[in-house]
């Protein structure tokens, strides 16, 4: 087995993010994210395992960044008296949308 070479990883990522905001999921290319990343299709699988696991890598970081601040902002906002708490959260909150 071979060593993975440092740095291709993060180069892959970079380039897969400009592939799937132009083109979207569907239509974006692992040929040509590996292209731009300098490697191949096989380096892509190797590190990834396939089209999916890539743009998972790339999006569940910032979507588990997303849910701990909500989760932050959901808990402050319940510790915080009744009468600090703003009138139209009070709302959604009451209703079972927070």
């Amino acid at each position: 087995m071979t060593k993975p070479v440092e740095g291709v990883s993060e180069k892959i990522i970079a380039c897969a993010k400009e592939e799937f905001l132009q083109k979207g999921y569907s239509d974006a290319s692992l040929r040509t994210i590996a292209a731009k990343a300098g490697t191949t299709t096989g380096s892509i699988y190797s590190r990834f395992q396939d089209k999916e696991g890539l743009f998972s890598a790339i999006v569940e970081p910032a979507a588990d960044h997303l849910v701990q601040r909500f989760l932050h902002i959901q808990e402050t906002f319940h510790g915080l008296e009744e009468e600090q708490q703003p009138k139209e959260m009070k709302h959604y909150v009451s209703s079972g949308m927070v």
